[in-house]
């Protein structure tokens, strides 16, 4: 699987967050690109972090559709597609991510819980002061929505465990 766009967008993510938590500084001192003296002729630092953040962004969106056009961006992971395209002869993976791919592999063995531990996806509500009724009516439906029997009926087809404590 090539994935070499998938670096720089983390550092895109990463860059956008911190030009932002720059912006709203610079917001809350009250700084402006009108309020520079004609003298200054420096560019700021946020200005630079939003070019920085396009041509991250670009480059990511550009690199990924190169590898999307000629097929090499494959939706599994690197040892199932290894061992899906015979590269080797045995891989080891989560159980859940051979849904879909059953006729592809044959699973050799499940490591039992007692060696490899509980694998655990934790979920909860936070206290958001800014958050109006609705928002948090919403965020309740959501939790209430991913514990439900539903929810664990759709996580077991999709092969994750729901019998663990």
């Amino acid at each position: 699987v090539m994935a070499c766009f998938l670096v720089p967008a983390t550092e895109a993510v990463i860059t956008t967050v911190v030009e932002m938590v720059v912006k709203a500084k610079g917001k809350k001192e009250g700084v402006t690109a009108e309020s520079s003296s004609a003298v200054e002729k420096k560019i700021r630092f946020s200005t630079k972090l939003g070019w920085l953040n396009k041509l991250l962004w670009g480059g990511s969106a550009l690199l990924a559709f190169e590898h999307i056009w000629h097929g090499e961006v494959i939706p599994t992971f690197p040892f199932l597609t290894a061992v899906r395209e015979g590269s080797c002869e045995v891989g080891t993976v989560y159980l859940s991510d051979t849904y879909g791919h059953e006729s592809d592999i044959r699973i050799l063995q499940t490591v039992p819980y007692d060696i490899a531990g509980d694998i655990i996806y934790p979920i909860a509500l936070i206290n958001n002061p800014d958050a109006d009724e609705a928002e948090a009516a919403a965020a309740a439906d959501v939790l209430a929505y991913f514990t439900s029997d539903d929810a664990k009926a759709l996580y077991n087809t999709h092969l994750f465990d729901t019998n663990v404590e």
